[in-house]
């Protein structure tokens, strides 16, 4: 699957030739290598592998192993992305601001962030009792092996945190089960727009637009996704 990062979601931030970007691994990289500079940062090992198969030796853009509210680069940027919904990881105030407050050695004074989150409908949410649901089967190129996936999800109301177990299972030639793998449990907020403004205020951010769709369609209820875009405030002059 290929989905359309950085690209897309740099696109409300433009002239930015310079950027850094998390969750590599489900990105499209490739295109990237027109730009001078740019870096992916990634928690995971096995998604920063996936990321550099997709350039091979390519020199940009580069990738490094981090946790978004800590990482450290040696390097400023232009532009900063947070795609495929990675924000939604920070499930309380001090960690979402954590992973967007900018500073002299991550983003330049007036750099543009360009943040992903989906626009979870609260009514399907209500709906998530935890009841495993079977996705349909696919076949591995490689082996010709057939695997199950299955997702069972909960939303806590009070805080606003949707849980998923997924398990693999994996088909005989008659479609039995042969075995079974579970996956961590993963954790992921469900942000509204107006939360997602103030914590980009709060982090320091300022003229905060936001689209529904990487085709540029305005944000409305029927919205898929937010993609927001802001700016960094001018960091104040230093005077002794």
């Amino acid at each position: 699957m290929r989905l359309p990062y950085p690209r897309k979601c740099a696109a409300p931030a433009t002239g930015c030739d310079h950027a850094a970007w998390p969750s590599t691994g489900h990105g499209d990289a490739e295109p990237w290598g027109g730009l001078p500079a740019n870096t992916g940062v990634d928690v995971s090992k096995e998604m920063l592998a996936v990321a550099r198969a997709k350039v091979g030796d390519a020199a940009n853009p580069r990738f490094v192993l981090g946790d978004m509210r800590t990482f450290e680069l040696g390097d400023s940027f232009d532009l900063a992305l947070i795609p495929a919904h990675s924000f939604q990881f920070m499930t309380n105030a001090d960690d979402q601001v954590a992973a967007l407050r900018p500073s002299p050695e991550h983003l330049v004074s007036g750099g543009r962030l360009v943040v992903h989150v989906n626009h979870d409908s609260l009514a399907d949410l209500a709906q998530k009792d935890g009841t495993e649901r079977m996705d349909d089967p696919i076949t591995e190129l490689a082996t010709g092996r057939r695997y199950r996936p299955s997702y069972a999800w909960t939303y806590d109301h009070a805080y606003q945190n949707a849980t998923v177990h997924m398990a693999w299972y994996e088909l005989s030639d008659e479609e039995a089960v042969v075995q079974r793998w579970d996956l961590d449990p993963m954790v992921l907020h469900v942000i509204t727009a107006v939360e997602m403004e103030h914590t980009l205020h709060r982090a320091g951010f300022e003229s905060t637009t936001v689209i529904g769709a990487f085709d540029g369609s305005p944000f409305s209820t029927d919205s898929p996704d937010m993609i927001w875009s802001a700016r960094s405030a001018p960091y104040a002059t230093e005077t002794r």
